[in-house]
Order: structure tokens, then sequence, then C-alpha cells
């Protein structure tokens, strides 16, 4: 009687088969890391896998040119998203300033439910649902109000009593933070895609392997061929992940993975920054999800760019393998069917399969990513609420790149005297 067929009782022998296939079946689900491979369907598989097929074809013009395409349209890509995440964070860091516009933070999550503070708004008056507004109908109306002081400057008292702007303050605190955590979860793809990078380059040995191989086939596999599928050369080639020479694997962790790490991290700053002051409900929902579009655009550009030959060899490419097997497996006896360490290391698969590890670690991100927006932008006010820190306006437009990649070690130039402080101050 086989081994698992003798740990249910009352098993016939008829069963045993059933019994071999689960345990199959549940070892490689349980199984994970197995293999390894490059992302499939964009521009950064294309340009690891390339280069290393080129040279195992010994450089050919052919396959060189290829190489040098994918590069090519990997620096375009890194050249859009760059320019795209540039142009929000100038928008944040710049241009609300010009505007205006303060730090959104806790402005009337007390006066919704979610705490006893935050029921002063940027405007100094008290935040009700009735008077709460997003930014741009805010100061539509706050200049509605100063204009016509201006016009009747003797009549300011009644403007005042008479005239209410409202306060620029949340809809809901809890949509915000659903907001960033389902933004987070479309982020997380990326995250592991470059996670995976870094661990091919760690697991394939360092030597300068072919990753292609021509499979020469018998008469009788040629006439199977043929009858079946149509005989074709390419057919017999098989591309695999192999070795891959030291000095690739540093070029491909520094213009691949650190680059696509680079930014994950400012869209993933500036995305949480972005929805951290949106004020509506609707505009949270629907930009949670438009903002990761930026880093679908590798993608975008593989399907537009990359030649259909490009990519069937990608498709055709197979992961490295983890495991070396030699076709054989080895019989457990009882006592190792049943030692207690058999037994725990089951226990703690189940435990995994049971804990979603991405799930736990989006939720850390969008806790580390919004506790971030909080002390970069706001400040605990004298009632204990978050709100924004004293606002100053830029000398200039000119947002440099320095600005853009390092802001808290290169911070945009400011005028000395605020424009905007909190009232209670």
């Amino acid at each position: 009687m086989h081994a698992y067929t003798a740990l249910v009782p009352g098993v016939s022998q008829e069963g045993s088969n059933s019994l071999a296939a689960a345990e199959k079946l549940t070892s490689v689900i349980t199984h994970r890391g197995v293999t390894c491979g490059v992302e499939k369907g964009s521009v950064y598989g294309s340009a690891i896998a390339m280069p290393q097929i080129a040279r195992s074809a010994h450089w050919s013009k052919t396959m060189t040119t290829l190489a040098a395409r994918c590069l090519l349209i990997l620096a375009f890509n890194f050249s859009i998203q760059a320019l795209l995440l540039y142009m929000i964070r100038r928008e944040q860091e710049v241009w609300n300033r010009f505007a205006g516009q303060m730090n959104l933070c806790d402005f009337g999550a007390g006066t919704l439910g979610y705490g006893g503070a935050g029921n002063v708004g940027p405007g100094g008056t008290k935040i009700t649902p009735a008077r709460t507004y997003s930014w741009n109908q805010w100061t539509v109306r706050v200049f509605i109000r100063d204009s016509l002081k201006l016009v009747f400057p003797d009549k300011g008292h009644e403007i005042d009593s008479k005239v209410d702007p409202g306060e620029y303050a949340m809809e809901d605190y809890v949509c915000r933070l659903c907001c960033c955590f389902v933004f987070m979860v479309k982020l997380m793809k990326s995250l592991c895609d470059a996670c995976d990078i870094a661990l091919l380059m760690h697991v394939v040995p360092s030597r300068a392997d072919s990753w292609i191989r021509y499979q020469r086939p018998t008469w009788a596999d040629k006439s199977f061929v043929k009858a079946v599928n149509g005989w074709s050369e390419i057919d017999l080639v098989a591309i695999q992940i192999a070795g891959i020479p030291r000095c690739w694997k540093v070029f491909n962790i520094l213009f691949i993975a650190v680059p696509k790490f680079v930014l994950w991290t400012v869209t993933a700053t500036a995305g949480v920054t972005f929805l951290m002051e949106t004020a509506s409900m609707d505009d949270l929902i629907v930009n949670c999800t438009a903002l990761t579009f930026i880093l679908t655009i590798d993608e975008m550009l593989e399907e537009c760019f990359t030649i259909s030959s490009v990519r069937y060899m990608i498709d055709r490419l197979e992961p490295f393998s983890l495991i070396k097997e030699d076709g054989h497996e080895k019989p457990a006896s009882d006592e190792e069917a049943e030692g207690p360490d058999k037994l725990s290391a089951r226990s703690t698969s189940n435990l995994n399969l049971l804990v979603p590890r991405k799930m736990l670690i989006a939720l850390v991100l969008t806790a580390g990513f919004v506790f971030d927006y909080y002390c970069r932008k706001c400040k605990i006010d004298d009632d204990g609420s978050w709100v924004s820190k004293s606002m100053y306006t830029p000398k200039s437009s000119y947002f440099s790149m320095m600005n853009f990649l390092f802001p808290a070690w290169w911070p945009v130039e400011t005028e000395d005297h605020p424009y905007w402080t909190m009232p209670s101050e």
C-alpha cells in the first residue's frame, strides 16, 4: 500500500490512485518559487531577454538589431512615464501653490464622524455637511465674496454675514482610505515585477550560457509533426532562460530594475498624495484606477511598437527552473510521512496559503504612504486634528529633475512669507 493510502484508514487499493493524484496536486499548489521568468507582454521582459538571445546567436545582425530596438523602446518608455509623473509632481508642488491651494489633510474628518477634531476648515469657520465643497467650488465662492468686498468696501460686515462661501473639506474619510488601498493594489503587480527582475538576476548563474538550442528530430518525429501540425523548423528551436554574464546582470539591475522601482516609488507617492488631496467621492473612485495607467504604458508600447517576431520569441521563452529534477520520486516511508517535521511543514504551508501575503503588503504600503503624506503636508493642530502646514508661494514655476526625484533634499524654493496659515494660529 502506498504511503499516503496508509494515512487514511479504510481507503481501498482502488482509491490509492485518487489519493496519489490529490497528493501531487497539493504538492504543486503549495510548492512556490519553482520557476523564475521575465515579464511577458512588457518592454521590460523584451529588454532583458532579447540581448541574451542575440548573445546566444553570436550577435547576428538581425538579432542584434532586434535587441537594440527593444532597448530603444525601453528608453522611450522610461521617458514617457517619467515625463507624466514629472507633470503630476509639478502640478502638486508648484501650480497648486500658485493657485493658493492648501493641503486637504483631515479637514472635515471630525464633522463626518471619524473623530472629534477637524471641525474647523481652512477658511476659519466651522465645517458642516451643507457647507462642504471641493477645491474648485470653494475657490469660486471665495472669489465672489472677496470681489463683492472690493466693490463695496463699506459693506464688508454685511457681505460676510450674507455671503457664505462654505469650507473646503473632504466628503468621506473611509472612501479616501479605501481608494488609496485600491490604488496600491493596482500597483502591486508592477512592484512584484521589479522584484522578479532582481530575483532572476540573483538565481540565474553568472555565466554565458546559451538561451537557444536546436532539437534535431528523428525520422519518426518528423513524420509525426508533419502529420499533426505541418512540421516547421522554428518548432524545433527551444528558447529557455539560462546563465547570464555578470556584466549583463549589472546592466539589467542598473538600467531596468532600479529605474522601474524608482518610477514605482514616485508613482505611489504622487498617486497617494493626489488621492489624499481629492475631496469628492466620485473623483476619488475614478482617480484611484486612472493613475495606474502610467505604469501600464510599458505594456501598451510592447503591443504597439514591438514586432511580432520578438513577441513570438518572448512568448515561447521558457522560465528558469529553480529545482533540479532527475525524473524519479523518492518513496517516503510511513515514519517519514507521519513524522512531526513533515506535519509541521504541511501546517506551515497551509497557513501560507490561508494568509494573503500580497494583501498584507498592500495594507502596509498603503499605511506607509498615507503616513508619509501626513508627515510631508500636515501638522497636528491644537484640537488634535491634522491640518495643513503653512503654504508658501514658489519663487518661480521652474521645477528641476532634482526637485522631482529628491524633493526631501531639493525642495522647491519659496517666498519667505506664507500666503496661507491655519486661522487658529
